[in-house]
Formats: structure tokens, sequence, C-alpha cells
């Protein structure tokens, strides 16, 4: 299993992130990637293909600055854990969730 979790957690000073080249394909765990990127304001994901995630738990957990999220590039048919994902994501105001697939979470 090829794991992220954690990998930007608690930059709190972070604002900007480009994550158009990103492509972790072959990863299975997301869990906290974002946790407490607390001046995160805006995510793009449409190019972040998450073809092999089987874990998001709290992927977005205490971004409390993040307002837009462009979730296009996320696979989510594969994974089984997505407790917490936008907790605390206190100023994003609307969700796409189109592509958020919730057929294997339990």
């Amino acid at each position: 299993a090829i794991s992220m979790r954690q990998m930007f957690c608690n930059c709190k000073n972070l604002t900007t992130l480009n994550l158009s080249t990103f492509a972790p394909v072959m990863v299975t765990d997301f869990s906290q990637m974002f946790g407490g990127c607390e001046n995160l304001q805006s995510l793009d994901l449409s190019s972040f293909h998450t073809y092999a995630a089987k874990n998001m738990e709290a992927m977005f957990i205490n971004c409390i600055g993040l307002q837009s999220i462009n979730l296009r590039g996320i696979d989510t048919s594969r994974v089984t854990n997505m407790k917490y994902m936008f907790c605390n994501c206190k100023k994003l105001a609307s969700l796409d969730a189109r592509y958020l697939n919730t057929v294997n979470a339990t």
C-alpha cells in the first residue's frame, strides 16, 4: 500500500498549492493529507486521479480557510473510509459532490 497520509498536514501557512501535475494514481491512503492546512483557500484536484484510493479519512479536516475545492479528478469508487473528510471546513460554502462515489464507504 502506498500512503500520502498527512503529507501536507498542519502546513498552517500554506495558502496555495499547485497540484496540476501531481498524479497519485497508485496511492491507497490519503487520510489527513491536507488536515490542518488552516490558510489554504482553494484546491483544484481536477487532475488528481485517485484510482487506487481506499482511505480518505479526514483528508481535509480543519481546513478552516478552504473556500472552494474542485473534486473533478477524485475517484472514490474504491474508498471504504470517508469519515470526517470535510470536518471543520468552516468557509466551504458549496461542494459539488457529484464526483464522490460513496458506494463502498462504510
